[in-house]
C-alpha cells in the first residue's frame, strides 16, 4: 500500500514544483519585458493563470501523442502500382512489420 501512496505523493509534488517554477518564469517575463509599470500582484496572477494553461496544454499534447499511432508509414510496392498503408498502433512494430511483409510478399 505504501508504494502507491508514495507514487501519488511524488506525482503531486512534481506537479506543484513544476507549477511554481513555470509561474516564476512567466512572472519574470511579464515583469521584465513590458515597457510599462505592472504591479507584482497583477504579474503573479497572470503568471499563475498562464502556467496553469501551459501545464494543461502540455498534458493535452502528451495525452494526444500517447493515443496516436507513431508507427504509421506508407510503403510503395514496386510490383504493383499502389501504396500500402501500415499502421502499428494496435500491435506495435512487430505487427506492422509482419503486415508489411505479407503485403509486399503478395
Amino acid at each position: 500500500m505504501f508504494p502507491d501512496v508514495a507514487v501519488i505523493l511524488f506525482y503531486v509534488l512534481n506537479q506543484v514544483i513544476t507549477l511554481v517554477v513555470v509561474s516564476v518564469v512567466f512572472a519574470v517575463i511579464f515583469k521584465v519585458l513590458p515597457d510599462a509599470k505592472i504591479r507584482w500582484k497583477d504579474v503573479f496572477a497572470g503568471a499563475l493563470v498562464t502556467a496553469l494553461l501551459f501545464m494543461l496544454g502540455k498534458f493535452g499534447i502528451s495525452f494526444y501523442i500517447s493515443k496516436a499511432s507513431v508507427l504509421s508509414c506508407y510503403v510503395r510496392s514496386f510490383h504493383e502500382n499502389h501504396i500500402h498503408f501500415v499502421d502499428g498502433a494496435d500491435g506495435g512494430y512487430t505487427n506492422a512489420a509482419s503486415m508489411l511483409k505479407k503485403k509486399l510478399a503478395a
